[in-house]
């Protein structure tokens, strides 16, 4: 089973990657980040896809989104969640963005 620890190198590493596409990791949440990740666990990524990525991307921004997690979950050799903060509400904020491990 994959560790937090290099979850967070490998976040770090990539985040330059897509950031060039304006695509921005921002950090790990969820059962990795509370060190309550089980054999079944996914990996939860916080992103954001700034105004660049959909000018760039226009209606294929979902695609590559798409690919985008396929890419990472490939790296990971699990499944991968990402969840976009620029549409998060209050709730998300509290218990997403407050204890997101920040890369």
């Amino acid at each position: 089973m994959i560790q937090k620890n290099e979850i967070i190198l490998k976040l770090k590493e990539l985040k330059p990657l897509y950031s060039k596409e304006g695509f921005i990791i921002k950090g790990l949440f969820g059962s990795y980040s509370r060190d309550e990740a089980t054999p079944n666990s996914d990996v939860d990524i916080l992103v954001e896809s700034t105004p660049d990525f959909a000018a760039k991307y226009g209606f294929k921004a979902v695609s590559r989104i798409n690919e985008i997690k396929q890419e990472i979950s490939t790296i990971f050799g699990i499944p991968v969640d990402l969840a976009d903060s620029s549409g998060m509400g209050k709730t998300a904020k509290k218990f997403i963005i407050d204890r997101a491990i920040y890369v």
